[in-house]
């Protein structure tokens, strides 16, 4: 069979150490999803050359995703380079959310 090749987005869910509210937990456990990732995550699984092909921000978090599709064999890359346009990745000095307010409740 030939290659297969996904498009989609990949998500970051956290989950709190000993199922606490967001609100009391301390710290979080991250997992990697979404339909188009799984998928190509069971192919790969199943011994199909599988490529998954997204959008993902330069920084740490966009590298740990990559990480996790290759580390159960999916490729990452289309026609030989970085899934970025350039050879390495360069880090942010920090993540946050873009939205004006955000994270201050309101």
């Amino acid at each position: 069979m030939g290659k297969f090749i996904t498009f989609g987005e990949i998500m970051l869910r956290l989950t709190s150490v000993g199922h606490e509210r967001y609100l009391q937990a301390k710290s979080f456990s991250a997992c990697y999803a979404g339909s188009e990732a799984n998928v190509a995550v069971s192919l790969a699984a199943l011994g199909r050359e599988s490529y998954f092909v997204t959008k993902l921000p330069v920084h740490e978090i966009g590298q740990a995703a990559l990480n996790e599709l290759r580390r159960f064999g999916v490729r990452t890359e289309l026609g030989g380079g970085s899934p970025h346009g350039r050879g390495r990745i360069r880090p942010g000095p920090e993540m946050r959310d873009r939205r004006p307010g955000a994270g201050r409740g309101s």
